[in-house]
């Protein structure tokens, strides 16, 4: 394959307007810059390309998604809210069968708990405008969290990063699907195929879950990195560490969720244009 080939291939993480409008040049202008015998992007190109791609995407999504992604950010926005909420509550109950505990952390959790259940439960309630503005408050508690253990536990903010990276997805969710025509609650039975789902719906639900899903993997992928256990103290390098995993891998995820979408979309086009061509006069 060509490298200008393997360029056009990492541009497909754009969205279609933008690379029938700016594709050509963009790819003229990475040929221009590339060295005498390169084969390959680079590590640096390949990064840069794909984060402003998913950049543009988010945008686009964010000022004039369509009715289906809409309700697909909000289905992902209430599972979002729902494992922060499991999670908190989980640590309640570990709590109640230890006995004791320090009443500060079991302020923190319980508070973390109420306000994603709430959270579920407004967007299940169809308030979708308050269930935005809720989560949006969710992503202040879990920084307030972090901030108020900062002074006396350096490392628990690390051991947190995975909860503020999961709060602020479920916030950015939330706000894309404020204007949604529909509630979520008539989306879910959909969904979870107790009636038929819109054409394309569980494809792009299935694409919002993918980097919802990669923020709990990649808390111990981030923990292996920096050696937590054996880390005498928080550096610049494990919080620059923190920061390119928590963000790295649920961008990665969301990439390659997209680009499996749009494979399998190609190859259902391919097998129905097949057929048709094969169907009898």
């Amino acid at each position: 394959m060509s490298l200008e080939m393997r360029y056009r291939r990492l541009l497909a993480v754009y969205p279609a307007q933008h690379r029938e409008a700016y594709a050509d040049e963009m790819t003229a202008v990475l040929m221009d810059g590339a060295r005498p015998g390169q084969r390959r992007p680079s590590l640096r190109e390949a990064a840069d390309l794909l984060w402003c791609g998913l950049a543009a995407r988010a945008r686009g999504a964010v000022r004039s998604p369509d009715p289906g992604r809409r309700e697909a950010a909000g289905i992902a926005g209430l599972i979002g809210a729902v494992m922060l909420a499991a999670v908190a509550v989980r640590r309640l109950l570990m709590y109640a069968s230890v006995g004791f505990v320090e009443g500060g952390q079991v302020r923190d959790v319980a508070v973390r708990a109420l306000v994603w259940t709430v959270v579920a439960a407004v967007v299940l309630a169809g308030l979708r405008r308050t269930a935005a503005a809720l989560a949006v408050l969710g992503v202040l508690v879990e920084t307030a969290a972090i901030v108020v253990w900062l002074p006396g536990e350096a490392f628990r903010p690390i051991r947190m990063s995975w909860a503020l990276a999961l709060s602020l997805l479920t916030a950015v969710f939330l706000v894309v699907a404020r204007r949604a025509r529909r509630p979520v609650a008539s989306s879910v039975p959909a969904m979870l195929g107790v009636r038929r789902a819109p054409a394309g719906a569980r494809g792009r639900v299935a694409v919002l879950l993918a980097p919802l899903v990669a923020v709990p993997v990649a808390q111990p992928v981030l923990e292996s990195v920096i050696g937590i256990h054996a880390a005498p103290a928080v550096t610049a390098g494990i919080v620059l560490a923190d920061v390119a995993v928590m963000a790295g891998l649920p961008l990665l995820a969301l990439g390659l969720a997209l680009a499996a979408r749009r494979a399998t979309a190609g190859l259902r086009l391919t097998r129905t244009g097949a057929a048709g061509h094969a169907a009898p006069e």
